[in-house]
């Protein structure tokens, strides 16, 4: 090989030296900046991700339903009220999960439960009925803080709650600190018995009305199952 054929060879090499050299570092340098990323805690993966739940509120929508009080109003004087909302259900088949759902307001105004002196809720008992009439029953004054997220009003109040955990107070002048709650699935679920439910707003305002009372429902697997009314 003649002295200009070297010079080309070596510059041939120096070349790929050089290819190989800035590929390296710029493999070397990516690792050395993924690293101290990952260490800060911000490198964007690709991941397969698991999708976040819908919200209660938008979950009952995708459920069956029913309504069980359409409107009922009513007055309180003394501690006793002028009427109350009943209607027995006529129950099939078993149920996974599921919502009581209120939707109520008094003089057109959202319910008021932060003054004691100047509350305002709804009353909503399961009632299980029984052959030799020793019903029981599985509700009262329902907590309105203790509701499911669901949207502010100002002129209504919406409430809702799973089946399988109802919170409520006996007496409408019970501190907070005295609760108790449902377990309405259960009591659905008990095909031994008939179930009926009653409801009435309690105020000292005027005239509290209850928009709507609806059953929100998911069947057990494998079964059929429907809420209605008798």
């Amino acid at each position: 090989m003649n002295k200009i054929d070297k010079e080309d060879v070596a510059t041939v090499l120096k070349g790929i030296g050089a290819i190989l050299g800035g590929l390296l570092f710029v493999a070397v340098s990516a690792w050395i900046f993924t690293f101290v990323q990952k260490q800060e805690g911000v490198v964007t993966q690709t991941v397969q991700t698991i999708p976040i739940e819908v919200a209660d509120y938008e979950k009952k929508d995708s459920m069956q339903s029913i309504t069980v009080i359409p409107g009922f109003e009513n007055t309180v004087t003394n501690n006793v009220y002028s009427g109350k909302a009943e209607a027995t259900l006529k129950v099939t088949g078993s149920f996974a999960r599921g919502y009581l759902y209120v939707a109520a307001d008094v003089e057109g105004k959202a319910l008021q439960d932060k003054d004691p002196h100047n509350f305002d809720s709804v009353f909503a008992s399961l009632v299980e009925l029984t052959k030799d009439g020793s019903d029981s029953q599985f509700g009262g004054h329902l907590i309105q803080a203790k509701s499911l997220e669901t949207p502010e009003h100002s002129n209504f109040s919406e409430m809702l709650f799973s089946l399988s955990e109802v919170p409520y107070k006996k007496q409408f002048t019970d501190p907070d600190t005295i609760l108790y709650s449902g377990n309405w699935l259960e009591v659905l679920n008990d095909r031994t018995t008939r179930e009926k439910i009653i409801a009435f707003s309690s105020t000292i305002k005027g005239t509290g009305n209850i928009r709507s009372l609806v059953l929100y429902y998911e069947c057990a697997e494998g079964s059929s199952c429907s809420i209605t009314i008798e």
